[in-house]
């Protein structure tokens, strides 16, 4: 038996997000297939932990790699990963679980640069939500935006140049907050 369940978990909210779905497997359902806001899960008499590790792809294939690897030799399992950067691990709970959490901590600063990233992501989408309906008017109308799509392209890339160094400090390439 499955069901699938729309949840609104932010970037800053994973130590949270966790324990819900921990909760839901004590509760007999565990996640089948995590996604940035629609989640599966299928009914077992088997629980587990559930942790969460941020590695998008700018981060690079080998970091991945790397990490998977230590979750792996700590007993974590990869249940699947998110568009968004996120994987999501589980550990079956048993007579050897050592309650131990993923092998990876997050700083204090590196959770800060979560919770931003989660910001600057939301911020992004608002501003690509916000310039579909004059776009819509300017084709209907055929009125030139030239100006207007200057200044909607620039605050998009503001945004994904801001993302792009909060991920920058998450993956260690640059240590330096901003």
């Amino acid at each position: 038996m499955e069901k699938t369940l729309f949840r609104w978990h932010t970037a800053g909210a994973f130590r949270e997000n966790a324990a819900d779905l921990d909760r839901r497997s004590r509760e007999g359902w565990n996640l089948k297939k995590p996604g940035c806001l629609r989640y599966t899960f299928v009914r077992e008499d088997r629980p587990c932990r559930y942790g969460l590790d941020y590695c998008p792809a700018g981060f690079g294939e080998e970091a991945r790699k790397e990490r998977e690897a230590a979750y792996a030799a700590a007993g974590w399992k990869p249940v699947g990963a998110t568009a968004t950067g996120w994987t999501y691990y589980e550990k079956p709970v048993g007579p050897d679980d050592d309650g131990a959490p993923l092998p990876i901590p997050y700083t204090a600063g590196q959770e800060k640069a979560l919770a931003a990233v989660s910001r600057w992501f939301w911020i992004r989408a608002a501003v690509v939500a916000a310039g579909i309906p004059p776009a819509t008017v300017a084709v209907v109308r055929q009125q030139s935006m030239f100006a207007a799509a200057i200044v909607y392209g620039a605050a998009i890339l503001a945004c994904c140049f801001r993302i792009q160094l909060l991920q920058r400090q998450l993956s260690g390439q640059d240590p330096a907050p901003r």
